[in-house]
This record gives C-alpha cells, structure tokens and sequence, in this order.
C-alpha cells in the first residue's frame, strides 16, 4: 500500500482510506456487517466495532446473571474463577464488587459455562486497548489496569481522541436503549416489536403497564433494570431456583429474603433500596398466586389420589387472582414449584426443597410420597431426563458411598412420579 508523509500534521503517515487497510486484513465485510463502514467514518468503524464486542459480552453475563449494571462496569480481566463441587462439577463465577444493598469487595455471581465466551471477547478488546494505552506517553496507567484492566475499558486508540487520561475511573456501561440506537445492525428491530402474545403475558405479571410506551407494534423499551427483573420473575417461575438462591444471585440479602418475601419486610425495609424491592416483591407474591392456581388444573395429580388433592386446594379454591395474592401476602399460601410438580408444606420447609433432591418428594425404599406433593403431568419429559441423567451418575465401583445412595434414593422417587403420571 501506497504511504505519503501527511503535508498538513508534521509526523504522521497516510496510508490510503481505512477501507483499503480492512480489505487488506480481511475485516472489511466484518465492519460492514455489524457497524456502519463508511469512507467517512473510517477507521472510527474499527473501534466502534470493538466497542459492540464489549457491549455485547457486558449484555451477556449482566443478563444471565442478573447482575445490576453498575456491578458488571466492575468487572476486570480475572472475574472468572471455577471451583469444583462436592458431585466433581464445574462451578462458573464471576466476581466483581457490590455495594447496593450489600458491601462486598469481591461478590460473586454463578453463571454458566458459556460466560468464559463472553469474558475471553471482551479481553480480547481489553488487551488491544490497553496496549495503545501503553504506547502512549499522554496516558498514565495504574499498576492494576495494566495487571487486571476493567473489561469496560475506555477507548484508547490514537484516533479515539482521548488526549490524556490519568488514575482509573470505572466507565459506565450506557442505558440499554441508547446502545441499541448506537448499534443498529446488532438486533432485528421486527424481532423486538411489541405483540399481542407478548403484550399478554406483560399484563399478567404487570397490569400497571403505560399503554404510551407499550402498545402492539412498538419496540420494547428495554432497560438494564427491566431485564434483571425479568430474569428474576422466569428463575422465580423455572421451578428450578428457590427463593434464597435468587436472592443470592440478585445480592440482595441472602437468606434473610426468603423469610422476608414469605412473611413481611418491614425488618428489613431499611435495608433495600424501596422501589426495587416494592416492585420485586410484589412480583413475588404475584408469581406465587399464579403457581398456587396451577394445582387446581388437572395437570396436578396427587401420589395419594384424587380425594388427597381435593384436601389440597380447600384453601385455594373459588378464589380470584387478586384473593390468592392477598392470601400470599398474608403468609396463607403454602405453595412452591418444585422439580417434580408442586408442594403445599405449610410452615418450615422441606429441608430438601424438592429441586436440587427430590428424594423425599415420592419416598424412596419403604418410605412413602410426602402428603403435600404434586405431580405434574406438564414435567413428564424432564422428570425422566432426570431418571436418565442421574442413573449415567451412579457409580457401580462405589457402590456403598454417600453419592450413591443419594443418587439412587433420587432415581426411585422420580421412578415413582412417572408412575403416577403413568397411571392416569
């Protein structure tokens, strides 16, 4: 490629339009791809395009994590770990700090394995950053940036105009619609439209709704906020998360949210930020009004027959919506999802839970099916995959170990369900 000394600014080189130098590396197509590539924009497309990959790793892990903006702003190079479990399983974290409604310096948050994808992306675009930084004398770095950089580093391209920087000041992730706009090629905009199924299902979890900002064949107004909620309320509705693992996942208060959400809050009202916790809450007691209401579907069958389950839905029964929640609210629905289908337990609950080992949900050996559980017919292919995947678990070398018997003890109540679905 041709290269003339620039006439205008003494010391710098011109080597043709940027278009030329990304056909030479084979990046042209890339850029036109993602960002607008244009002779006018030029090089800036390059870094705009790193800029997408960092913004859309940062989605990534804050979305599936359900970690608060601010805390996913924090997070540097080394925010992966993985610990090994007591099965021998991989455990994914990433850790950062919190100080919302907790002070933690090092917090951690479980992801899934696929978040390593999205933390290497954005190291990639960290290190090129960083080592343009490096290369400029303008630009003073700290020991940690350069050992452990935040992977929302800024721009420090020579051509990203950032004349001088110095200390480290965290840069803050932009609103979710704002980015959206910056990046339009990212999302398919008929994709993100507002329809009647859609509009639904909002309205009967939030009949609150703005008909101005949510009407059929609008875009979502998509928030940051607005997605760790809805991240919450699906693990809330899963069936597969109990309320003290969301709570550790959100940061809120841990343990003490359980009781808090089930009883009444004003112990911990000072603690939480009000509005957050008003709307989360009330999602809650909404969320637990609508999986109470599944029992009386005919989907739901008792282990001990259909007079047992009459017992079961004295207290739920002929009531509205609006009663149920009114009911949660005042600590009188004993109701939670488990993986097997439902359980009524009034007071303390099961210590087992009924998701992470559903044991003592059908019994196992002479021991019989608890009097509070339901069977759902809905959770037949799951309940069998489960069958499947802890018998690939059971270790016939060990036959006597604790994991064993535990596995095994498993596989006869989720035996057992199927039983009953199979007997109807």
């Amino acid at each position: 490629m041709h290269k003339n000394r620039d006439r205008n600014i003494s010391g710098k080189l011109f080597y043709g339009r940027f278009r030329l130098t990304a056909e030479r590396f084979g990046i042209a197509d890339l850029l036109d791809k993602w960002v607008n590539f244009s002779d006018k924009k030029g090089i800036q497309a390059f870094s705009a395009y790193l800029s997408l990959i960092s913004f859309v790793g940062f989605a990534y892990i804050v979305n599936f994590s359900l970690m608060r903006r601010e805390e996913g702003s924090a997070l540097r190079a080394n925010s992966l770990s993985v610990e090994r479990d007591v099965f021998g399983q991989d455990v994914h974290l990433i850790s950062a700090r919190t100080t919302k409604t907790q002070d933690d310096e090092d917090a951690r948050w479980i992801v899934s394995e696929s978040a390593r994808h999205a933390i290497k992306a954005m190291r990639g675009v960290t290190d090129l950053r960083i080592s343009a930084a490096q290369r400029n004398p303008a630009i003073e770095l700290t020991d940690d940036e350069l050992s452990n950089p935040l992977l929302q580093t800024r721009a420090y391209e020579p051509w990203a105009g950032l004349r001088h920087y110095k200390g480290v000041e965290k840069k803050q992730a932009q609103s979710f619609g704002l980015l959206l706009d910056a990046y339009p090629k990212l999302l398919d905009r008929d994709v993100l439209r507002i329809t009647e199924a859609d509009l639904t299902i909002a309205r009967e979890i939030n009949d609150q709704l703005p008909t101005h900002a949510f009407t059929v064949g609008q875009i979502w107004p998509l928030g940051w906020h607005q997605l760790r909620r809805t991240g919450a309320v699906n693990m809330m509705s899963s069936g597969l998360v109990t309320e003290s693992d969301l709570c550790y996942q959100l940061k809120h208060l841990n343990r003490l949210m359980s009781r808090y959400y089930a009883n009444n809050h004003r112990h911990l009202r000072a603690a939480l930020n009000k509005q957050a916790a008003g709307a989360y809450v009330a999602e809650i007691y909404e969320a637990l009004a609508r999986k109470a209401a599944t029992i009386l579907s005919h989907d739901h069958l008792s282990p001990h027959g259909e007079k047992r389950k009459l017992q079961l839905l004295e207290s739920i029964e002929h009531k509205t919506h609006v009663q149920l929640v009114e009911q949660a609210q005042a600590g009188k629905v004993n109701y939670h999802e488990t993986f097997l289908g439902g359980c009524s337990k009034p007071g303390v609950p099961c210590p087992l839970g009924g998701v992470s080992n559903v044991s003592s949900c059908l019994g196992f050996g002479s021991g019989m099916a608890c009097e509070w559980v339901t069977v759902d017919r809905n959770k037949r292919p799951v309940i069998a995959q489960l069958v499947r995947l802890l018998t690939d678990r059971v270790n016939p070398e060990n036959e006597g170990s604790m994991l064993n018997q535990s596995l095994k003890a498993q596989i006869e109540s989720a035996t057992r369900a199927l039983e009953v679905l199979d007997a109807e």
